[in-house]
């Protein structure tokens, strides 16, 4: 005889935070974590995983003794270690009010072994159940922990920049301090912990630079924080009826003299010279460089600087390709006899010549600015010599004893119109997926533990102008965080925060390189206060299903309780209402509750699950 039940069911569908049938997680790392995962499963502490079930009438309920744990290891929002799911993560076997997982079986739990870089992570458990719709059974619960870097750090050494590697300085150049300037270790140290010794050594006369540092005292020592420095030269080498040479170099150090380069901290040596003041010879630059160049632009310079002291001096530009002339020919006093494209007299031993040949205006920069124009443009695809002519005839006569500089003029095109800034698209905070606008100088709060991310753009005015993005995080401690974004938008994150702190958040730009920007800055201030405070607002509907899922077949039930009769010995699945929550990000929890009497014996009965 076939027994039938007949159960008086009042359901109520509770939205409950945090109430799960798996009450507490905890997790114990090694007390060193390995970069290889092995090796926890070894030593004085391996990894323990350990879980405390909500007992049901002194018994694991059954649907978690079925549940699944899912293992990970996560670096931000990346998980990093773990090849389970949610649907294929290892059954728990949940059959004690306590379980443990412990070293060998604790990583199992993770589906295989992994090799951390060295960096900062999270270990992360959570609870789900086995059938559909898969549901968590506990919060998911992470411990944090640091793989180290065994290894030093390697920095590339500073490289020497000027000075330039045999440099020959002019009398009238050391009339000025000289300057000394190199590149930076890279990496940047932590705390930027650098000190750049800087030396000068005196060559003297048949010794080699290596020598000269090794067996004789600097004529200059100093230590500085920055790339650069300078070096007024004393007057007795300025004075000297002799050549003098000089080698230079950097030694990088921290604060407590530690080394930061191989070989002792030195790079690379870089000389330079001084002609004496009995030497009379001529230096002609064209964009103070010696030699062959070739120009592509419209601006450019002409210079030349005499150490023997005034006379009639004559700079002339003449056109090689017409003339058919090369620097060889300016040991002929005929080369002064060529009519020049342009001439500029002076009876000073130096002269520069700022010349634009878009506009066809020359600056010379020893008579009060005086601009002269109506000057011969140069032809693209020309070359051209520069010279210095005399009219005092002898050693200063012609270019005799005098240097040339020859150049290939590669044509011009005139320089874009000016840009302006014309100010920033609103500043966008995403946190958790909801866009905020903030101003520049305005406020935003950002729950801990959240995701969020910025993005702006800058806007510029005037045509063809390329922008020039970059940014920073300033700390609380004012550590900063660089960012550059060339001429894209700016986007950072998505990141997160622990720990309550105030943030700052700047950009700077540029339009076309021509104009700088007024800089945009706002505050971030992470802080618990601005956790979401979750609501309950209702139900969405006021019905709910359940079936056997042997037979499948579906019922209705209503809110607010009702009798329904069911078949003794089947299984099956009920399914809430939608319940609403007042704010993005708050998610509802069930807990059910499930009365009946069975029919016939009169006997009671009640059970109670979180899904």
């Amino acid at each position: 005889m076939k027994r039938i039940f007949t159960l008086f069911i009042s359901l109520c569908s509770l939205a409950v935070m945090g109430q799960y049938p798996v009450s507490s997680i905890n997790i114990t790392m090694p007390a060193k974590p390995a970069a290889n995962m092995a090796d926890w499963a070894t030593g004085g502490t391996p990894l323990i995983i350990t879980a405390q079930a909500k007992l049901v009438q002194g018994q694991v309920p059954g649907n978690l003794m079925e549940s699944r744990i899912l293992v990970t290891i996560k670096s931000g929002d990346r998980k990093i270690c773990g090849s389970f799911t949610q649907q294929t993560a290892p059954y728990s076997t949940f059959n004690a009010a306590t379980k443990t997982w412990s070293g060998a079986a604790a990583l199992r739990l993770l589906g295989g072994n992994c090799i951390l870089k060295p960096g900062s992570y999270e270990l992360c458990v959570q609870f789900f159940s086995s059938y559909a719709p898969i549901t968590p059974f506990s919060n998911e619960v992470c411990k944090s922990f640091t793989i180290a870097d065994n290894k030093q750090l390697t920095y590339s050494p500073p490289q020497l920049v000027m000075p330039a590697n045999g440099k020959n300085f002019t009398q009238q150049e050391i009339k000025q301090p000289i300057q000394l300037r190199w590149t930076p270790v890279v990496p940047p140290p932590p705390n930027n912990d650098v000190i750049y010794t800087v030396r000068i050594y005196e060559v003297k006369q048949g010794q080699q630079p290596a020598q000269a540092v090794k067996t004789t005292a600097p004529v200059f020592e100093k230590e500085v924080r920055t790339t650069q420095t300078i070096w007024q030269m004393p007057g007795k080498y300025a004075s000297s009826k002799e050549n003098k040479t000089f080698v230079w170099s950097i030694q990088a150090h921290n604060a407590e003299d530690r080394t930061l380069i191989e070989g002792g901290g030195r790079v690379e040596l870089f000389s330079f010279g001084l002609k004496s003041v009995m030497t009379p010879w001529m230096s002609v630059y064209v964009n103070d460089q010696l030699g062959n160049q070739t120009l592509d632009s419209c601006h450019f310079t002409f210079s030349f600087n005499h150490p023997g002291g005034a006379g009639n001096f004559h700079l002339k530009l003449l056109d090689a390709t017409l003339n058919n002339l090369t620097c060889e020919d300016n040991t002929s006093l005929q080369i002064c006899a060529i009519t020049p494209v342009m001439e500029f007299a002076t009876t000073n031993a130096s002269l520069n010549i700022d010349y634009d040949n878009n506009t066809g205006i020359a600056i010379i920069d020893h008579d009060e600015n005086n601009q002269i124009t109506g000057l011969s443009r140069l032809i693209c695809g020309h070359n051209y010599l520069v010279i210095v002519c005399s009219d005092e005839g002898g050693d200063l006569g012609g270019g005799i004893y005098h240097s040339c500089a020859s150049f290939l003029f590669n044509c011009c095109t005139p320089p874009p119109a000016k840009c302006a800034c014309k100010g920033w698209d609103p500043i966008i905070v995403t946190v958790n997926g909801v866009k905020h606008t903030v101003a520049c100088g305005g406020t935003i709060h950002v729950p801990l533990n959240t995701t969020y991310s910025i993005s702006t753009d800058l806007l510029c005015t005037g045509k063809n102008c390329v922008k020039q993005l970059d940014g920073k995080i300033i700390y609380p401690n004012g550590t900063t965080v660089p960012y550059n974004f060339g001429s894209g938008a700016a986007l950072i994150g998505p990141m997160s925060s622990t720990i309550p702190q105030n943030l700052q958040m700047c950009f700077n730009g540029t339009c076309n390189n021509y104009t700088s920007c007024l800089p945009c800055c706002i505050n971030i201030i992470v802080d618990s206060s601005a956790i979401p405070n979750c609501k309950c607002k209702g139900w969405k509907t006021n019905t709910g299903t359940y079936n056997d899922i042997a037979t499948v077949f579906t019922h209705d039930f209503k809110c607010g309780g009702g009798t329904y009769t069911l078949n003794a010995g089947m299984i099956y699945n009920f399914n809430s209402p939608v319940y609403l929550c007042d704010l993005a990000g708050c998610n509802p929890t069930y807990k059910w509750k499930v009365d009946g009497v069975l029919q016939g014996t009169g006997t009671s009965f009640s059970y109670t699950a979180v899904a």
